[in-house]
């Protein structure tokens, strides 16, 4: 309630008092105007006075209020293809909770990995991972939480179930996030950040192109993370024949039946797709996801109604991404996009890329920490980032996606929702998280710098 209360007064301090700051010499009246908003939406998103869908939908109107720009210019951005593809991929977390398709993915990773408890974490890990690739995060993570959290009835001890539930419980929480980076579709942070890079970079990434750059990251990180975990939280050890009989549970299940059949052969569809849609710009992603999330709803075939579809999707994130969107039109129109980019990311043109990888890294995460809210750091960020790096010749994509993947991964504080929802669960404390968190980032960000660089020169 305080920091509610703290957060609404300097909203208000700044609303009034920004119009006494006199215009002149670097900066215009609408750039006092534009820094103002940003700073306002800053304190909003941080202090979260309102809710932070309700938040969104202000961040519309705001501009016109402060005389910044018309209601008609603030909402141009928002007819966005990325609000539809997202819309459209909470189908197939909505599929996902009609089929047991989760389940059987998770009985295959055991199969092969189900010899003791670290095992079993990463293989629960890799499950969230692999769908979170080509969903949201956050459903790819709820999914996951219950059988995560019945992989705990193997033990008796109530203590024993709250030490590897947190080793459990932190580690969905960082594979659902960084499985999320591994294509396009994986997160709206990655959407995002491609519309901005088009935008203000004059390039674009195709689908493909994606996975060749991003799909190595995640692969290293996810096994570095689970290390990283079960060093720190020391799962407690598992039987074999208990661990038997836990996966002989989950054999109990029926076959396949027509609705989970269907749901693959869509999944499968839209999957191979968006792949080809890296030659053949007709298969257009936005339109590949509608029309298979359309195919779940015809007769015969009804996998969802609308009242649980609409249930599964994130209406207040769908606002939120429209929001920054138009946000970071108003910043770039207003010229404090260039103004942020002369100051915080100025330049030599002879600039070694490695190093400001890690100037990146180390900026980003500790704006993570002030602003837990990937589409809101992305829009404050890439613009001034992408117009400093094409301004000494360098691709801006180099650093466009190391944005878009720090800013995605909340993994020192549990402030954003994948880690919240895991947190909410009580078995690891708020901490715990950054345990992991701070190496893995450390980490990622090293081998960015070396990846990225070599990488982009071949496929972009």
């Amino acid at each position: 309630m305080a920091k509610r209360v703290v957060g609404l007064t300097f909203f208000l301090l700044i609303f009034f008092l920004y119009r006494f700051i006199p215009a002149g010499g670097a900066l215009t009246a609408q750039q006092i105007s534009a820094f103002a908003l940003m700073t306002m939406c800053i304190v909003m998103w941080f202090t979260e006075f309102v809710p932070m869908g309700a938040a969104a939908v202000f961040i519309l109107v705001l501009p016109t209020i402060m005389g910044i720009a018309t209601i008609r210019q603030t909402l141009a951005p928002f007819a966005n293809s990325i609000l539809f593809f997202v819309i459209a991929t909470f189908s197939m977390s909505a599929a996902m909770t009609k089929v047991p398709l989760a389940k059987r993915i998770l009985l295959l990773l055991l199969e092969i990995m189900g010899k003791n408890i670290n095992l079993v974490i990463l293989a629960v890990m890799a499950a969230s991972f692999f769908i979170s690739s080509v969903m949201s995060n956050i459903p790819a993570t709820a999914i996951f939480i219950p059988i995560g959290i019945s992989c705990l009835e193997l033990y008796d001890k109530e203590e024993d179930k709250k030490k590897t539930g947190r080793c459990m419980m932190v580690c969905l929480a960082i594979a659902g996030m960084v499985g999320g980076i591994m294509t396009p579709a994986g997160s709206a942070n990655n959407l995002i950040a491609l519309s901005f890079l088009e935008q203000y970079g004059n390039m674009s990434i195709p689908f493909l192109t994606w996975i060749v750059i991003c799909a190595p990251i995640a692969l290293v990180v996810l096994p570095f993370a689970w290390f990283i975990a079960v060093l720190i939280f020391k799962p407690v050890p598992v039987s074999h024949e208990r661990m038997a009989e836990f996966i002989n549970e989950l054999k109990v299940m029926p076959k396949p039946e027509k609705k989970e059949i269907i749901v693959d052969i869509i999944f499968v569809c839209m999957i191979v797709l968006w792949i080809l849609s890296t030659w053949f710009p007709a298969f257009d992603i936005t339109i590949i996801a509608v029309v298979g999330m359309i195919i779940m709803f015809l007769p015969g075939i009804d996998i969802f109604n609308w009242g649980e579809f609409s249930k599964e999707v994130s209406w207040s994130t769908i606002i939120m991404i429209g929001s920054v969107l138009c946000l970071g039109n108003i910043l770039l129109v207003s010229g404090v996009a260039q103004l942020l980019a002369d100051v915080f990311f100025k330049l030599e043109v002879s600039v070694s890329i490695p190093a400001l990888i890690c100037r990146v890294g180390i900026f980003v995460c500790f704006m993570q920490i002030l602003i837990p809210n990937g589409p809101a750091l992305i829009a404050t960020v890439a613009a001034p980032i992408i117009l400093a790096t094409m301004g000494v010749g360098v691709n801006p994509a180099i650093l466009t996606i190391p944005l878009s993947i720090l800013a995605s991964w909340t993994i020192i504080i549990p402030f954003c929702t994948v880690p919240l929802i895991t947190y909410s669960t009580g078995y690891y404390r708020i901490i715990d998280l950054g345990k992991v968190g701070v190496p893995v980032l450390t980490f990622v960000t090293l081998f960015m710098a070396l990846w990225l660089p070599f990488i982009t020169g071949i496929v972009l």
